[in-house]
């Protein structure tokens, strides 16, 4: 072992210079410091019998193998390389954007340092309808930086953006909901919505949605017994619009009731609420000996499952209206342990005394346990008043909610 002497850099420091040609290669090496009239004290503790193992970095990083771009847009472009190698290890890389081949790094035009694992890159912010250079250079242990890798990329002008959302509209009372399924691209700022009177009616811009990620619309400056047409057109931040895509259409609803069967009142996407039936009951319930419980562990995504109305005999619910064309959706599900079986509770349902379902057996219809089943029927009324029983055949129903809806003429 040569000794060389270290240097104190402050009070809790020091440091020691090695000559060129002991850098080479790997070297041993031990710590030890003398003080007057006390024993040297090494580190590690037996000094040349036990060193330490010091590997000198050699060389640079290599540049990267392979850089590309997978994706290039007028918004984005994505850069992808394979990892470059070092003798004592890379540590990260710098992505630089320049506007020539062989452009000089700087501080200026670097846009990220990325940590050892990290091989890709998202530009976020190129420009448009020109022609960028890029630059990755690997970072070693030691701060060495490798050998440039350049890229030439075309980054086009901006585009539409495509539109491949699936739209979908809801009759509500006197009301529309629109709702779209689907994937945005990123640059896409704006949902706008347009709509049409009629099947073929132009279409005119009523509203836009910028409050990702909502997907929905109500529009409630519709007219009963009127049919519209919409689509939904995606609009990038340079304020291009996407396609019309798909076209929808529906008419808003004259009347439109829900109920929470034995529970409270749940707020819903299109304004109508399902309204409160717990405690004494709905003001249209005509049955005093009803009863409402909480149900427990029901694996079913609307709320109404939660609770329920039942009865040993039977119910009834009366809706005042004006005569015309309704569907009445009463919604079931079998949540009694109880009555976990085929034919273990059968019941009829009449509409203004009409009987429009005997012996329904809600376990059976569903296809089993805690499962939601929907009793649809369209009928016309006459009358001013469209009322609801359900009565047991022979045991009493049970039923989570019942909804309204009133209907254009057919």
């Amino acid at each position: 072992f040569a000794s060389l002497p270290l240097v104190q850099t402050d009070p809790t420091h020091f440091k020691v210079t090695l000559p060129a040609t002991a850098t080479q290669a790997p070297f041993d090496y031990y710590l030890e410091v003398l003080e007057p009239s006390e024993k040297p004290a090494r580190y590690p503790a037996l000094g040349a019998e036990a060193p330490l193992l010091a590997t000198p970095d050699q060389t640079a990083p290599t540049s990267v193998p392979e850089l590309t771009s997978p994706m290039v847009k007028s918004y984005q472009v994505a850069l992808e390389w394979k990892p470059s190698s070092d003798d004592r290890g890379v540590t990260g890389y710098r992505v630089y954007r320049g506007k020539v081949d062989g452009f000089a790094l700087s501080e200026e035009i670097l846009l990220v340092e990325l940590t050892k694992g990290e091989t890709r890159y998202l530009d976020e912010k190129p420009l448009s309808k020109e022609t960028a250079w890029y630059a990755v250079q690997a970072i070693d242990v030691v701060g060495r930086s490798g050998e440039v890798r350049y890229l030439r990329t075309d980054v086009p002008d901006h585009q539409p953006p495509a539109n491949v959302l699936q739209i979908h509209a809801v009759p509500a009372s006197k009301a529309i909901l629109l709702s779209w399924t689907g994937e945005l691209e990123p640059n896409v700022n704006a949902i706008e919505i347009h709509r049409g009177n009629g099947k073929d009616g132009e279409l005119k811009k009523i509203a836009e949605v910028t409050d990702f990620p909502s997907s929905q619309y109500l529009d409630k400056e519709t007219e009963y017994g009127t049919d519209y047409h919409y689509v939904v057109r995606p609009r990038s931040s340079a304020g291009l619009l996407g396609s019309p895509g798909l076209v929808v259409s529906d008419s808003p609803l004259r009347y439109l009731k829900r109920i929470n069967c034995g529970g409270p009142e749940i707020a819903t996407d299109d304004g109508v609420p399902w309204e409160a039936d717990s405690g004494k009951g709905h003001a249209f319930m005509g049955s005093g000996g009803t009863k409402f419980s909480h149900v427990r562990g029901v694996d079913l995504k609307k709320e109404i499952f939660l609770t329920e109305r039942w009865v040993r005999t039977g119910m009834r619910y009366n809706f005042p209206v004006d005569p015309g064309r309704y569907e009445i959706v009463l919604e079931f599900a079998e949540t009694n342990p109880g009555f976990f079986a085929k034919g273990k509770r059968l019941f009829n349902i009449y509409i203004n005394d009409d009987k429009v379902g005997a012996k329904i057996d809600v376990f059976t219809e569903a296809g089993g346990a805690s499962r939601s089943w929907q009793f649809r029927k369209t009928l016309d009324i006459t009358a001013k008043n469209l009322v609801i029983k359900l009565l047991a055949s022979p045991v009493g129903p049970s039923i989570k909610g019942i909804e309204v809806r009133g209907l254009p003429p057919e």
